[in-house]
């Protein structure tokens, strides 16, 4: 994604900064910002930096030595996706899984603004931008009943009867395949790690996991 350093900072995609012509170089104002979803925040398992080369309309390519990869948590989204209506059925079926620290869109985009509005914080990849808490599944099975006021019961299955379950639901063999690599992930510990970046920058603690969904909750 492109980014206009004018003032205030402004998000183009991949759009050009204003009053830029294509057939001139880019002005030193635009940098370039990547995302890497759910990085791993090991220290032997760092995200690597991506080449810094931004595609524009019309074919055009520009390269830049100043560039930010922000290595976002694993998204508290997915947690709620991977509960599926167990709120009215009380229960679900997931393989093992290991701890997560979850992570809101919303701190994450109030984080991206902040280093925007930054410049020169961060050169090259962020630190890891996680929630303030890791949990499992069964962490999550537990909140949920907290929540709700009845059992929520998490059962654990084999990879071969998720992906089983996952293709007989009409989920393509390679996406129910990579659905079960994040869980092999997790059990190797590649999401647990909690670290306070994502909360230096907010100047606040990260939304809980527990707060989205019982925002969830009450809208369902």
């Amino acid at each position: 994604m492109l980014i206009d350093r004018a003032s205030p900072p402004r998000v183009r995609g991949a759009i050009a900064p204003a009053g830029w012509n294509a057939a001139g170089p880019m002005p030193a104002s635009a940098t370039a910002i990547h995302v890497h979803a759910y990085a791993s925040p090991r220290p032997d398992r760092p995200t690597p930096t991506p080449a810094v080369t931004i595609p524009l309309p019309g074919g055009v390519r520009c390269g830049y030595a100043r560039n930010t990869s922000l290595r976002n948590g694993f998204y508290t989204t997915s947690a709620l996706h991977f509960l599926g209506n167990a709120a009215e059925s009380g229960r679900f079926a997931l393989p093992a899984d290991g701890p997560v620290a979850w992570t809101a869109h919303a701190d994450l985009a109030d984080a991206t603004a902040a280093i925007l509005a930054d410049e020169g914080r961060f050169d090259g990849p962020t630190p890891p931008l996680t929630g303030g808490q890791s949990l499992t599944f069964d962490d999550i099975a537990a909140l949920a009943t907290e929540l709700t006021g009845r059992t929520i019961t998490r059962t654990t299955v084999s990879d071969d009867q998720f992906r089983e379950q996952m293709v007989g639901q009409g989920v393509p063999t390679g996406v129910a395949d990579q659905l079960l690599g994040i869980f092999a992930a997790g059990r190797a510990g590649e999401f647990a790690t909690v670290d306070p970046t994502l909360s230096a920058l907010l100047g606040r603690e990260p939304i809980s996991l527990g707060t989205v969904l019982r925002e969830q909750l009450s809208e369902g």
